[in-house]
């Protein structure tokens, strides 16, 4: 039993120094459950804990005293701008939003019931942002969907997520979130506790001396390996991806199966054929949000959107390709975005908009177009009222924008792109990718645009040193717009079925060219009818030349 502090700890350093932060949601029906977790966990100078507390109408609020005696950890209030200290924990106040920003609370009234709802998601967010793979987020309670995106987020972070074993059963509204790979671990409050406690021993013996090195150095070596295992069970080469970003995604699935060597991991990998489906989906990162970075969207449509639909025509079609979208919010953003243009015009032209992406559970979720209620924190309540119905504990996109995307599997990488495009959106996909591979994919995007199309690239990327190929409309805000120029690499990655003229240019420099199987291409691409190769699942394998029009 511990009292509680309400004074400053006695400590030196705050929880920005330590491994780890634990957020739990509960709710005052879930206290015996808090309580048991509690009482599992020993004091611990290397933790803190957070407990957010759901508001639930005419029910009692958890208080700092219902805990203080079956916790090991001193209780402590929170205070804005308050740090966090090691060894304490901390119980949100009703009717607040609480989040952290590096080693402090940030507090505020909620400002309205929809605030007080997804009180989880803000702070698990938060904690994502602040902490990283430090960061463990918990569900007790399944209070509607709250609590589902901030865990998303933490997982993305590299953190562990964790769910009570009996709020996931399969009647919960919000069991198919939990299916897209958000919890890493469903069990009962002694087994939460048991994991909270081996993640923390593990984190704190690999980043002990030498060994993180040793340990990615190990993992490094077994990468080429790993990925040609991957490709051969999913036919998804990561090859590619970032070395950092590979390497952290294995790391995280270590962690979760608290397994030190690397040569048990790939032992597991290979011999579970479900460990592979979810090193796949943490590799496939789709973190994203309705309007995520809202001042971004409102520039695209200032600065992109508006000028594409001036003097356009129903004899016109406006194309517009989202790159790796994931569930799918970003795509319907912007099919928000020109749906509010489209209105405004009397002769408005046609559109089209291809959302593509790699994972397939992903891309369920998209058309369905069925969100948790947490979404609406980054929507307008007009575009609320005008664009979603909530069914049950979720929203549901309106059929007119859900008739207006497109979405279908797809790699940016491997596959034969769009063209004739008005607008590209990629973002946040470069920065897991190689730099060659990104020097390839941003004149590939060019000759994918029409003349002035726009490319939106996420807040982190850049056109990779082909400043010749675009021009900035929004430069803080990663907006370009397509230069005539001679394009000279779209060819150059494997599968686009595009490049053969380009060979012409070349082909002095290089020995060995089938000229005449090279001439027989270009005869082919120019005089042949114009045709599309897919395989038994419908996808695209090869599109030849000007068969774009028909898609």
């Amino acid at each position: 039993m511990t009292t509680i502090d309400e004074r400053r700890p006695r400590t030196s350093e705050p929880a920005a120094a330590r491994p780890l932060i634990v957020a739990i949601a509960a709710s005052i029906e879930n206290l015996p459950a808090l309580q048991a977790l509690l009482a599992a966990l020993p004091s611990e100078p290397r933790l803190s804990c957070i407990i957010v507390q759901r508001e639930k109408p005419d029910a009692n609020e958890i208080k700092a005293e219902d805990l203080a005696q079956h916790s090991n950890f001193t209780v402590a209030p929170i205070a804005d701008g308050g740090p966090i200290w090691p060894g304490h924990l901390y119980v949100t106040p009703t009717r607040s939003v609480v989040s952290v920003r590096k080693n402090e609370f940030r507090l505020r009234g909620a400002q309205n019931a929809g605030e007080r709802r997804f009180v989880a998601d803000a702070i698990f967010r938060s904690i994502a942002r602040s902490f990283g793979p430090r960061a463990i987020g918990i569900l007790l309670a399944s209070e509607g969907s709250d609590g589902f995106i901030g865990l998303e987020a933490i997982g993305a972070a590299g953190g562990l997520t964790m769910a009570q074993a009996s709020e996931l059963d399969a009647s919960t509204p919000s069991a198919d979130i939990a299916k897209t790979g958000c919890i890493d671990h469903v069990l009962p409050p002694a087994g939460i506790a048991r994991a909270i406690l081996d993640y923390l021993r593990f984190w704190t013996e690999a980043e002990e001396g030498k060994r993180p090195w040793l340990r990615r150095r190990r993992i490094q070596e077994q990468l080429v390996s790993i990925c040609a295992f991957l490709r051969e069970q999913t036919g998804i080469d990561f090859k590619h991806y970032r070395t950092s970003t590979l390497l952290r995604r294995i790391e995280r699935r270590m962690h979760v199966l608290r397994l030190e060597s690397p040569d048990a991991y790939v032992e597991r990998l290979t011999n579970e054929a479900r460990e592979a489906q979810v090193l796949v989906r943490e590799l496939l990162i789709g973190v994203t949000a309705f309007f995520r970075d809202p001042d971004a969207f409102a520039s695209l449509a200032n600065n992109a959107l508006s000028p594409l639909f001036e003097n356009r025509s129903s004899a016109d079609t406006v194309r517009i390709w989202i790159a790796a979208c994931a569930t799918g919010e970003e795509a319907y953003s912007i099919a928000i975005l020109i749906r509010e243009i489209l209105d405004k015009m009397e002769n408005a032209p046609r559109v089209q908009i291809f959302a593509t992406d790699l994972n397939g559970r992903a891309l369920s979720v998209a058309r369905r177009g069925l969100y948790p209620l947490g979404v609406a924190a980054n929507i307008s309540p007009e575009r609320l009222a005008r664009f979603f119905a909530k069914r049950g504990r979720r929203l549901q996109v309106a059929q007119e924008l859900r008739e207006m995307v497109t979405f279908s599997a797809h790699n940016v990488i491997a596959d034969p792109p769009f063209s004739r495009l008005d607008l590209i959106s990629c973002r946040n996909l470069l920065i897991y990718l190689g730099g060659h591979l990104q020097k390839k994919l941003i004149p590939l995007f060019h000759y994918a645009l029409r003349r002035g199309g726009y490319l939106f690239l996420g807040s982190s990327e850049s056109l990779s040193g082909h400043g010749d190929l675009f021009r900035d409309v929004d430069a803080h805000h990663r907006l370009v717009q397509r230069k005539e120029t001679v394009l000279r690499t779209p060819g150059e990655i494997r599968g686009t079925g595009r490049g053969g003229m380009s060979g012409l240019r070349d082909m002095d420099a290089r020995p060995g060219v089938d000229l005449g199987g090279l001439a027989q291409r270009i005869i082919l691409d120019e005089f042949s009818p114009r045709y599309a190769i897919v395989n038994e699942e419908g996808q695209i394998a090869y599109l030849s030349e000007g068969v774009e029009r028909f898609i």
